[in-house]
C-alpha cells in the first residue's frame, strides 16, 4: 500500500487506513478472540474467571495483565464490528469515536451483566420448550434441553443489551444515520454477544 497516496486530510486518510486493514484485521480479531475466549467473552468479561481466581495459584500482576488483555481484545472486536463503520458513516471525529468506544466496552460489561441476569428468568421456559423436542433420559441440569435453553436465553438477552448500548452510541452519540445504526447495532449484538463463549468446550477454562 503506498502511503504517499493517502488523502492529505488526516480523517480521510485514517478511514483509508482502515478500509484497507479490515480484512486482515477482522482475521487477527477473530484469532485474539478464540486465544482469549476461555478468559473473556467477546463483549463481556467472563465473571466466573474472576469467582475462581485464587491469589496462591496465580500473582495480582498476572490478574491484572488478563484483565488488560481481555478489554484490549474487547476493544479491538468493539472497534471492528461497531467503530469502523461509525467513522465512515457518522458525523463525528475519529478520536471521538476512538475515545467514545473505550466508554461503550467499559460499558459492554455492565450491559452484558444485565443480559445474563435477564436470561435467568427466561432460560427455564425454553428449556422447557426445547425439551418438547428433544427427547432425553437424562434427568435435571444435564438434560441438553436446559443447555440450549441456557445458551438461547443469554444470546437473546445480552444481545439485546448489547445491541442496544451499541445503537445508542450510534445514533445519539456519533451521529450515523438511524438505518445503518439498527444494522450495526445488530451486527453488534450478534457478532459481539458475550453467549457465544458458553459453546466453548468446558476444558478449555481450566
Amino acid at each position: 500500500m503506498c502511503l504517499v497516496c493517502l488523502p492529505r486530510h488526516p480523517a480521510v486518510a485514517y478511514l483509508h487506513l482502515v478500509r484497507s486493514m479490515l480484512p486482515r484485521a477482522r482475521i487477527i480479531a477473530v484469532g485474539i478472540v478464540l486465544l482469549a475466549v476461555a478468559s473473556a467473552y467477546a463483549d463481556g468479561l467472563n465473571s466466573s474467571y474472576f469467582v475462581r481466581f485464587d491469589s496462591d495459584d496465580h500473582s495480582w500482576t498476572y490478574f491484572w495483565t488478563v484483565v488488560t488483555l481481555i478489554m484490549l481484545v474487547n476493544y479491538a472486536l468493539n472497534f471492528i464490528v461497531i467503530g469502523a463503520p461509525a467513522v465512515g458513516k457518522g458525523s463525528s471525529s475519529v478520536k471521538t469515536i476512538s475515545m467514545g468506544l473505550v466508554v461503550l466496552t467499559i460499558l459492554g460489561q455492565v450491559a452484558d451483566r444485565i443480559g445474563a441476569f435477564a436470561a435467568i428468568f427466561l432460560a427455564m421456559p425454553l428449556a422447557a420448550l426445547f425439551n418438547v423436542f428433544i427427547r432425553s433420559s437424562v434427568p435435571g441440569l444435564e438434560n441438553p434441553a436446559f443447555g440450549y435453553g441456557i445458551f438461547t436465553a443469554n444470546l437473546l438477552c445480552s444481545g439485546i443489551a448489547v445491541g442496544f448500548l451499541a445503537w445508542w452510541f450510534l445514533r445519539k452519540r456519533w451521529s450515523v444515520p438511524q438505518s445503518l445504526s439498527w444494522k450495526i447495532a445488530l451486527a453488534a449484538a450478534f457478532l459481539t454477544n458475550p453467549a457465544w463463549a458458553l459453546l466453548v468446550p468446558r476444558v478449555w477454562f481450566h
